[in-house]
């Protein structure tokens, strides 16, 4: 590779990395995801399950959907199926961050697709606007938003070229767990 080469190699990588933002971003005063959520975070069957777990997770995976979204719809059963997978072997946790118009979409979409995570209640407006600034704000919906315990945002389903898609933060985090599986998809 000539000397010019390698200075527009490395001008454009710059210029990628740039346009990107930093590696990692995130809320600048941020403790614990439970101070973000609230003290209570909605289960199936256990609408005010406690919040504190979360801080133990080295990651998260933020689900910013809507049960009016189709391509949501069609994800959702995806992203149950990584976590049936993965959760008992690697520790990380799913967080559904609703666009609902109502509390009874939310109870909804959990029931209806068996969701085994936890979601920020609907009523509580100012954590789901929260993180909608902080992590959700990239774009539309499926956006899924791979955080670590730090509130670092690590991986999202946009990128500095655009939308990659919903799989594409699960691959991250199957990457850094080194996994030798395949990268997740829909036929794998």
């Amino acid at each position: 590779m000539t000397a010019r080469r390698l200075v527009a190699f490395v001008a454009f990588v710059a210029g990628v990395v740039l346009a990107r933002g930093p590696l990692t971003t995130g809320p600048a005063r941020y403790q614990r995801l439970s101070d973000v959520v609230g003290p209570y975070v909605e289960k199936l069957g256990d609408p005010r399950a406690d919040s504190r777990y979360l801080d133990s997770k080295p990651y998260v995976l933020l689900f910013f959907s809507a049960s009016w979204c189709g391509p949501c719809q069609e994800f959702a059963p995806q992203l149950t199926r990584f976590y049936a997978r993965y959760s008992k072997q690697h520790d990380f946790e799913v967080v559904l961050v609703s666009k609902d118009r109502g509390a009874d979409e939310l109870r909804r979409e959990i029931q209806e697709h068996h969701m085994p995570w936890v979601a920020v209640p609907f009523q509580n407006l100012k954590a789901r606007g929260q993180l909608l600034r902080w992590y959700g704000g990239d774009g539309g919906i499926p956006n899924v938003v791979l955080i670590d315990r730090n509130g670092h945002k690590l991986a999202s389903s946009y990128g500095a070229l655009g939308y990659r898609g919903p799989y594409a933060p699960l691959q991250d985090l199957q990457r850094l767990w080194r996994s030798s599986d395949p990268p997740f998809s829909p036929s794998t």
